[in-house]
């Protein structure tokens, strides 16, 4: 089974999860799993192959927010906060894991008919739940404008990756905010 990590550093919200997540990572240098690293979001929707496992630590679910970010994501328009609905609607994810913060916002009972339909789906407040697991790839996302620290731990992790040797992609594009338009979406870029 392909399993996906996605990594927000907007999850890091404090000290503590800045270590945790400094310390996750570095782990999965080590064991050389292939790492990407991404300005938004939605940038990990291409690097995410169909019926895969996600993995996805971050502070948001990153699955909508409102009907219209719903209406885009079956039309195949893909944003930071619809890039997760997207997948499940156009990859056919296998599961989803969500490791959020205790303050994440978690309560919108409308993401549940979605996540319903889903194999498998579980939420988590802790790294530790999943730090055993064995991933094929590694997606770091900086999403620097949903937290302030999220640009700096974003560049410690591109540091140590290349102090250790690992070899990454560093994905750009001229606009990191720009939406993904999917093939068919009948979106106008």
């Amino acid at each position: 089974m392909n399993k996906i990590i996605t990594v927000d550093c907007d999850w890091a919200i404090n000290e503590e999860k800045i270590i945790e997540l400094i310390s996750l990572c570095t782990k999965l240098f080590y064991q050389k799993v292939p790492t990407y690293f991404i300005r938004q979001h939605h940038s990990a929707f291409p690097l995410v192959e169909e019926n895969s496992f996600l993995y996805n630590v971050d502070h948001h679910h990153d699955l909508f927010y409102n009907q219209d970010m719903v209406r885009n994501a079956e039309k195949g328009i893909i944003t930071e906060a619809n890039w997760v609905l997207g997948l499940l609607l156009h990859k056919k994810l296998n599961g989803y894991v969500w490791v959020k913060n205790f303050k994440s916002d978690a309560d919108d009972k409308t993401i549940e008919l979605y996540l319903r339909k889903i194999k498998y789906f579980k939420t988590t407040n802790t790294i530790k739940d999943i730090e055993d697991e064995i991933f094929n790839k590694l997606i770091i996302c900086e999403s620097a404008f949903y937290h302030k620290a999220s640009s700096f731990v974003f560049e410690i992790l591109k540091k140590i990756c290349e102090n250790i040797n690992h070899e990454y992609v560093d994905i750009k594009k001229d606009n990191e905010l720009g939406h993904i338009f999917l093939p068919n979406s009948g979106a106008i870029e």
